[in-house]
């Protein structure tokens, strides 16, 4: 846990400085969403450092504007938006000159999804391009077949994680905080299915009460990180 911690802080330094993060700007958070059921999607306006309250935000997604709401002290704006299509959508949200993306990963009830916790996979052992080549390629097979959510579970937030993501060309979907496990019983309430389940021993046996399959990373060394993607390649079709 303490490897994860060194590695995540040190990615986190990296990013924390990319044009993309320094600047004022609006933080859109990803959603996971049932067809046809309202959620409420959430932006954050902040400053280089701090939130920024008072602040009129307009959301639209997949570019059709769906309204405005004032961010409140705390930087937050929310809006409620009910998907009526599947797939992933475009979440844009405007605040001043700033302007931020998410998306929401709309599915159908009863889909099953497929959950990779990217630190616990990617951060326990010194990053190396052929773990993360061999992974990429694994959730890009994966994510033919079945809907794949990010998981977001440690020091790092989800802004920080979705840049690293991008900078290593991962295949876009919905980047959702764990929340100690909190997200399984909320998706599950939705309808939603969960099928699999990817990442550090801990982030895996908080699922348990829904008996995925489940693949666990213990950050041994690259080759057996390499090994378990293999393996779940092979597994997951």
């Amino acid at each position: 846990m303490k490897k994860v911690t060194i590695l995540s802080l040190c990615v986190f330094l990296i990013l924390l400085f990319s044009p993309s993060l320094v600047l004022p700007a609006v933080r859109v958070h990803d959603r996971v969403a049932v067809q046809n059921q309202e959620i409420m999607l959430s932006a954050e306006t902040r400053g280089r450092f701090f939130a920024r309250g008072g602040i009129l935000v307009q959301f639209s997604v997949d570019d059709t504007p769906i309204g405005n709401s004032l961010s409140g002290l705390d930087g937050f704006a929310f809006k409620s938006f009910t998907p009526k299509k599947q797939g992933l959508l475009e979440i844009t949200a405007r605040a001043d000159e700033a302007l931020g993306t998410g998306v929401i990963l709309s599915l159908t009830k009863g889909s099953s999804i497929v959950f990779v916790d990217i630190e616990g996979c990617f951060f326990s052992n010194p990053l190396t391009k052929d773990s993360i080549t061999v992974g990429r390629e694994v959730i890009s097979g994966i994510m033919k077949t079945y809907p794949l959510v990010y998981l977001q579970t440690g020091f790092l937030g989800t802004a920080p994680l979705r840049e690293w993501l991008k900078k290593n060309d991962f295949p876009l979907s919905a980047v959702i905080p764990w929340k100690e496990g909190n997200v399984f019983s909320h998706l599950k309430q939705a309808g939603l299915s969960i099928k699999t389940v990817i990442g550090s021993r801990t982030v895996v046996e908080s699922s348990d009460a829904f008996k995925p399959d489940t693949y666990v990373f213990d950050g041994i060394d690259d080759d057996t990180n390499i090994k378990k993607w293999k393996e779940i390649k092979e597994k997951i079709k």
